[in-house]
């Protein structure tokens, strides 16, 4: 039983309205990729910028969460980490998975992927 501030309600609204948002006006198709282009899409300079911006943003977040003495804003700073964690999803399950399947000692289930080694 938390009390139910004015703050914890806005945030509830805004996390509400940012999904409805993201449902209404995001993409609705489904692409399929071969490998070669979601290789080629995962590894453009941009991408690669984004992923080196995204893995500061994190060792950031985490090193303020460790040095951080109020409780609550160190649990803020890995709150956004999660946060950007699970916004980045998509790409963390697509990387993993070609990493994984790229092996040559790929498991069983990477033999239907577009990843698998030949």
């Amino acid at each position: 039983g938390d009390p139910l501030t004015r703050a914890r309600a806005a945030a509830a609204v805004f996390i509400v309205a940012g999904t409805v948002g993201t449902g209404v006006f995001g993409t609705h198709e489904e692409v399929d990729h071969t490998a070669q282009e979601y290789i080629a899409l995962f590894t453009r300079p941009a991408a690669c910028c984004y992923y080196a911006l995204l893995a500061a943003a994190i060792a950031a977040l985490i090193r303020l969460s460790a040095a951080c003495e109020d409780r609550r804003l160190s649990g803020f700073y890995l709150s956004a980490v999660a946060g950007l964690v699970a916004g980045n999803t998509f790409t963390t399950k697509a990387a993993v998975e070609m990493l994984e399947c790229a092996a040559p000692s790929a498991p069983a289930p990477c033999q239907d992927s577009p990843f698998s080694s030949p």
